[in-house]
């Protein structure tokens, strides 16, 4: 019987420890709102610059390559454009970093290879779409100038004081947002919030 006692006890308290740890590595309804309200603030400088008019680029620069893609120069060097000297990111490996710090390591996968290498058709093997994005042979980051087809992003902001937590584990996060285009509202869109390995939350879905 004592021996019955100790398991069922033993048993519960194992439970109840589990339970607790379950609990702890949760975040707090109010840890997860801010959380989300920080990673959607900065994720409108990130969907700029892969999704929408991109980085800053010289104007100098800027001008010889418009003008070298018009003459029908090689478009893999002479439509690509300086980065601007005072720009925040002055290389590919900081807008990597950069989108890290916003996006789940997953989704930043899938993003790089089109923003860095490109898309090529899987039959013939050809370039569809050229990288947004490459560093010149002197090591300087570039970006095409001709992108203007291929902007997805509309400004879109966020009310984060909209932030409602959908469902919550100790994995990941799902709320809902209102958002804004042009300081009027707009949708009201679901997003996924992750934890990545190091123990940091990141967003896995797109907000563009």
């Amino acid at each position: 019987m004592k021996k019955i006692c100790f398991a069922v006890t033993s048993f519960v308290l194992a439970a109840i420890m589990c339970l607790s740890l379950c609990s702890c590595s949760r975040l707090s309804d109010e840890d997860a709102v801010n959380t989300a309200a920080s990673l959607l603030e900065k994720s409108c400088e990130i969907n700029e610059i892969f999704y929408g008019k991109g980085i800053d680029v010289d104007e100098k620069s800027n001008e010889y390559a418009l003008e070298a893609l018009n003459e029908d120069v090689d478009i893999k060097v002479a439509s690509y454009a300086d980065v601007h000297a005072d720009y925040p990111y002055q290389t590919v490996e900081e807008l990597k970093n950069a989108a890290l710090s916003v996006y789940s390591s997953d989704y930043c996968e899938s993003m790089f290879d089109i923003a860095f290498t490109g898309h090529k058709d899987s039959k013939t093997g050809a370039i569809v779409e050229y990288a947004r994005f490459i560093e010149s042979e002197y090591g300087i980051l570039t970006q095409r100038v001709d992108i203007e087809d291929e902007i997805l992003y509309n400004g879109r902001t966020f009310d984060v004081d909209s932030i409602k937590i959908v469902k919550k584990t100790a994995s990941y996060v799902v709320f809902t947002v209102d958002s804004k285009i042009d300081g009027e509202p707009s949708d009201t869109i679901k997003v996924k919030m992750l934890k990545e390995e190091d123990g940091t939350w990141k967003l896995d879905t797109p907000t563009y």
